[in-house]
């Protein structure tokens, strides 16, 4: 992966970024495989300077996430990687509230789509909820999920896009 980094901020960061200092907390990412949403998440934790950065990840463990994208590694130690893959719905809410309730905190979920796969159906609308009502109850912590469930809000979006309070679409 190539990553180039800009010595002048890229126009959609510099609005996501001021998106969260005027009060945003939640944001949604949305898109097709291969369009960015991780690498935005991921340059959005950087550019917010949070004093922690929690990311729950569901498709990469801690060293291929490291691998795939070492330009964090400037700001490794105030990040946490916690790879839900071989975990289960308790241990993720468990890791979301760790990560909600630092001070001056960043979480990023990346994917929520892939983690609500992976836990059965009756549960998963719960984890959304819960989740979503965690973040937007935190008032230090601002969050960023990212879904390959965006289609434009059409009839097969989730009920989490009316309770974020921004959406990107890439």
């Amino acid at each position: 992966v190539l990553h180039i980094i800009h010595t002048k901020m890229d126009p959609l960061l510099g609005r996501l970024v001021t998106f969260y200092k005027r009060g945003g907390k939640t944001l949604l990412v949305g898109g097709r495989p291969g369009t960015g949403k991780t690498t935005l998440a991921l340059q959005l934790s950087q550019a917010l300077n949070p004093k922690t950065v929690t990311v729950i990840s569901t498709r990469m463990s801690e060293e291929l996430l490291l691998k795939q994208y070492p330009w964090i590694k400037e700001y490794a130690p105030r990040i946490r990687i916690f790879d839900f893959r071989l975990s289960s719905a308790e241990v993720l809410v468990e890791k979301f509230i760790e990560g909600a309730r630092a001070e001056d905190g960043l979480l990023v979920v990346d994917s929520l789509d892939t983690m609500l796969r992976v836990i059965a159906d009756s549960e998963a609308r719960k984890v959304e909820n819960t989740l979503t009502a965690i973040a937007a109850s935190q008032s230090d912590t601002k969050t960023i999920l990212t879904s390959e469930l965006i289609a434009g809000f059409e009839a097969s979006s989730t009920p989490l896009e009316f309770a974020v309070d921004g959406i990107v679409e890439l």
